[in-house]
C-alpha cells in the first residue's frame, strides 16, 4: 500500500494537483496558500552603489521595487551577497521595504549563508503602515539560523512596510552575518480542501463538507489494480460510485471556483474500497506493546502486528502494515490512538505520550580557520557543529542556536606553531566541550608608512623608492607633505610593495582630510612601478576593496596575498598613515603559493618570491616544507619548486637567491642529496617528465 501511495502522489502531481505525503489521509486537508513572490538579490546589477565598509546606507532595486539597507557591506559590488557586523564596535544592520506590496504578505524567507548566533544580541521584524515605521508599529522577535528562515506574517494586510533589524555584537572579524537572498511571498487567496471525507459502502457514496465559495468539485480517481486514473466533476459535495467495479480506489478531491479555476486550491485525498461480494473486512486487531510516543511526532507502530478479520472465511487475507493505516497526530495527554484502514477503525490502548525534550549536546566537526594572529580578540567557531540528542532518540543540528566560548584568546595563548584549545558550546542550559588541535598563532607583523618615510624632496608627484619596514619593501609615486601623503589617480600615483613581508591580513588608514576613496589591490607577484596599478587586471592584481576618506579606516584581507598596491579611485587623497598587518608564512602557505596557478613564465616570476618566502620561514616550517612527503600538497609543491630551480639553472633552491644575478650561496652536499631524494622519492616518473616539459614550456 505504501509504495502505491507514493506512486499516486507522483501521478496526482503531474495532473497539477497540490498533494503532499501528509495529505494521504482522510479528513486531513492541507490548508496552505500560494501567491506571487518578490525576490531580493544583491550584486552589481541590483545595488545602488558599491560599499566597502559596515557603516553605510544604500539600497537595492529588484524588478522595480526598492529596498533600503543600513550597515551592510557589498565589497564594492564584488559580492552577490551582503555582510553585516563589525569588529570595531557593536552595530545594528537593517533591511527594509520602501513601498507596500499589491497583496498581503504571507511569509518572508531570509537566506543566510552564514549566521553566528553568538554574535547576535537580538533579531526583530517590524511592520508599520508608513515607511518611517512610526504608524501602527508592531514587532516580532525572531531566532534565525544558517540557511533559509521563513517568517510567517500574522494578520497581514496590503498596507504594510517591513523592516528586519539585527543587533550585532562587536566581533573578532568583520561580517559574521552573510545574507544572500530575501523572498516576500504574497497571499493568494485559494479555496480550502474538502474536509470530513466519508465513504458509505452500502450506498457506494463518498461525501464531504461543502467548501465555502466552491462552485464545483473535481475528483481524480485511480484504480489500485490497473493504476489508471480518470477525472470526474460534480456540483454537489458527494459522488456516487455505484457504477464502479469492486476494487480499491485512490481519490483526490479539489474545490473549483465559479471560473473553474483550482490552480491554487488544495486537494484532499482518501482511499475507498468498493465491495459487493465475498468476505468483507469487519475489524482489525493488533498484537505487541506500543513504544513510548512523543508529542508532535508520527505514531511509531514498530513492534506491532495487525490482523484483519472478515464476515466470512477468507482464503487470502490481506497483509496490513502499520504504514497502511492512517494515524492522527500525537498530542499531549493522549492515552490511546485510533487509526483507520479502509473505513475500519483500530484503537491502540494504552499508549504513553511524552514531550520530546533535549537531553544532551555534543560538538563535532573542526574549525575551518586555524590560523590566527596574537592581536585577534577571539577564535572563530565556523566549522563546528552542535548536535542535540532528544529523549526520543532523534538528533537535531542546533549549531545556529548555540553559543560558543573559548577558554583563551589568541593573545592569551601567544604565538605558537601548533597547539590545542578548548571550545565550549551551550544550548538550552546544556553544555559540551571539545579540544581543537593544530591551532597556529602568529605574531602580527606591522608596517606603518607615513610622510616621514618618503625620500623625495621638492613639490609635485615624485617617485620614492625602497621604504623598508620589517621585511617588506615599498615604493611609489606621491607628494610628500609635512604631515600627510598625497595620492591621486593621475601621474600613476600610488604605493606598492616590491618585496613581500608575509601574508597580508589587514590595512588601516588614518585620514588627514578629503572624501575620496583608496582602492586596495593584492597579488602574489611583485609590483614594479606605479603604472602597474593602472594597467591590466594581471598587473593590478585582485581588487580587495576600497576605504573612503572620513568614513572607513580598516579593511580585512581574506586569502593568502603577499604584495599590496594602493591608489586613488578618483581625485586627491590625504593620508596621515598607512598600516599594513602581516602574518608569517608556513610550509602550507608556501606550498599553496607555489601550486595556486600554472602559467607560462612562472619559473622567473614565482621562484624568486617562493625562495624569499622560504628564507623567512622558521626553521621548523622549513623542515616541514622540505621533508613532508606524507603531505601531498607540500610534496607536489617541493617537486614543482625544485623543477623551477632546474629550469633557472639554480644549483640549490634552498639558499638565498639573488634574482638579478641568479647566484646562490655555495651548495652543500647534504642539500644536493635532499634535492635528489625529493625529486625521485616524492614524485613519480610521469611527474618528472611533466616537469621536464615544464622547463621547456614555462621557463
Amino acid at each position: 500500500m505504501k509504495a502505491k501511495n507514493i506512486f499516486v502522489l507522483s501521478s496526482l502531481a503531474l495532473l497539477g494537483l497540490t498533494v503532499t505525503t501528509a495529505s494521504i489521509k482522510s479528513n486531513n486537508p492541507l490548508e496552505t496558500k500560494a501567491g506571487a513572490s518578490h525576490i531580493v538579490q544583491f550584486g552589481k546589477s541590483y545595488n545602488s552603489k558599491g560599499i566597502s565598509g559596515y557603516t553605510n546606507s544604500w539600497s537595492v532595486n529588484c524588478n522595480g521595487i526598492k529596498y533600503n539597507l543600513e550597515n551592510w557591506n557589498n565589497n564594492n559590488n564584488e559580492w552577490d551577497y551582503v555582510k553585516a557586523g563589525s569588529k570595531s564596535s557593536d552595530s545594528v544592520a537593517t533591511f527594509s521595504t520602501t513601498a507596500t506590496f499589491a497583496n498581503p504578505i504571507e511569509n518572508i524567507v531570509f537566506t543566510f549563508d552564514t549566521w553566528n548566533t553568538s554574535n547576535v544580541s537580538s533579531t526583530t521584524l517590524y511592520t508599520a503602515t508608513d515607511s518611517s515605521f512610526k504608524e501602527n508599529l508592531n514587532s516580532k522577535s525572531l531566532s534565525f539560523k544558517q540557511g533559509n528562515n521563513t517568517v510567517e506574517i500574522d494578520n497581514s494586510t496590503s498596507d504594510l512596510f517591513y523592516k528586519l533589524e539585527i543587533s550585532i555584537k562587536k566581533t573578532s572579524s568583520n561580517g559574521p552575518i552573510k545574507l544572500s537572498k530575501v523572498i516576500f511571498n504574497e497571499v493568494n487567496q485559494s479555496l480550502l480542501a474538502p474536509t470530513n471525507l466519508s465513504f458509505d459502502n452500502s450506498s457506494k457514496t463518498l461525501t464531504w463538507d461543502a467548501v465555502e465559495n466552491a462552485d464545483s468539485y473535481e475528483l481524480t480517481v485511480m484504480d489500485e489494480t490497473t493504476m489508471d486514473d480518470k477525472v470526474y466533476t460534480t456540483t454537489t459535495n458527494s459522488y456516487d460510485f455505484s457504477s464502479f467495479a469492486d476494487d480499491t480506489y485512490y481519490v483526490s478531491i479539489v474545490a473549483k471556483d465559479s471560473t473553474g479555476n483550482y490552480s491554487n486550491s488544495v486537494a484532499s485525498d482518501t482511499t475507498i474500497t468498493i465491495q459487493t461480494s465475498g468476505p468483507k473486512l469487519t475489524s482489525i486487531t493488533y498484537e505487541g506493546t506500543p513504544k513510548t510516543q512523543y508529542v508532535g511526532k508520527a505514531f511509531d507502530y514498530e513492534g506491532l502486528t495487525f490482523t484483519p478479520h472478515y464476515d466470512a472465511e477468507n482464503p487470502n487475507p490481506e497483509e496490513i502494515l502499520g504504514s497502511d493505516i492512517n494515524w492522527p497526530d500525537l498530542t499531549e495527554n493522549m492515552t490511546s490512538i485510533t487509526g483507520t484502514y479502509r473505513g475500519i477503525d483500530i484503537t491502540i490502548n494504552p499508549i504513553e505520550v511524552k514531550t520530546d525534550v533535549i537531553e544532551s549536546i555534543a560538538i563535532s566537526g573542526d574549525m575551518t580557520n586555524k590560523n590566527y594572529v596574537t592581536g585577534q580578540e577571539s577564535f572563530d567557531s565556523t566549522g563546528l557543529i552542535v548536535t542535540g540528542t532528544y529523549s526520543s532518540g532523534e538528533t537535531k543540528d542546533v549549531t545556529s542556536e548555540s553559543t560558543f566560548t573559548f577558554e583563551k584568546t589568541p593573545g592569551e595563548v601567544g604565538a605558537t606553531t601548533g597547539t590545542s584549545i578548548k571550545v565550549n558550546a551551550e544550548y538550552n542550559g546544556l553544555t559540551a566541550s571539545k579540544m581543537i588541535n593544530d591551532i597556529m598563532i602568529s605574531e602580527a607583523i606591522v608596517d606603518t608608512i607615513t610622510s616621514n618615510d618618503l625620500s623625495q624632496s621638492g613639490t609635485g608627484y615624485q617617485q620614492f623608492n625602497d621604504i623598508k619596514k620589517n621585511d617588506a619593501i615599498y615604493s611609489g609615486i606621491a607628494i610628500k607633505n609635512s604631515d600627510y601623503i598625497q595620492l591621486n589617480n593621475k601621474y600613476n600615483a600610488g604605493i606598492y610593495s616590491k618585496k613581500q613581508g608575509g601574508i597580508i591580513k589587514k590595512i588601516n588608514v588614518e585620514w588627514s582630510k578629503g572624501t575620496n576613496s583608496l582602492d586596495i589591490y593584492c597579488k602574489n607577484t611583485p609590483y614594479s612601478k606605479g603604472a602597474d596599478l593602472y594597467g591590466s587586471k594581471e598587473q593590478q592584481g585582485t581588487k580587495i576593496g576600497s576605504l573612503k576618506s572620513g568614513s572607513n579606516t580598516e579593511l580585512d584581507i581574506e586569502g593568502n596575498y603577499h604584495f599590496i598596491g594602493l591608489r586613488s579611485n578618483e581625485g586627491a587623497l590625504y593620508i596621515k598613515s598607512i598600516t599594513i598587518t602581516y602574518v608569517s608564512d608556513t610550509a602550507a602557505t608556501l606550498a599553496e603559493y607555489i601550486m595556486e596557478s600554472d602559467t607560462n613564465g612562472q619559473c622567473t616570476t614565482k621562484f624568486p618570491v617562493a625562495n624569499d618566502i622560504y628564507q623567512m620561514l622558521s626553521e621548523e616550517e622549513k623542515a616541514k616544507f622540505v621533508s613532508s612527503a606524507s603531505d601531498e600538497t607540500i610534496a607536489n609543491a617541493v617537486a614543482r619548486y625544485e623543477a623551477w630551480a632546474i629550469s633557472l639553472n639554480v644549483t640549490n633552491p634552498y639558499e638565498a637567491y639573488n634574482a638579478t644575478s641568479g647566484a646562490l650561496i655555495s651548495l652543500k652536499q647534504d642539500k644536493n642529496n635532499i634535492v635528489f631524494s625529493c625529486l625521485f622519492g616524492v614524485i613519480s616518473i610521469a611527474t618528472i617528465v611533466g616537469f621536464c616539459l615544464l622547463k621547456r614550456k614555462k621557463a
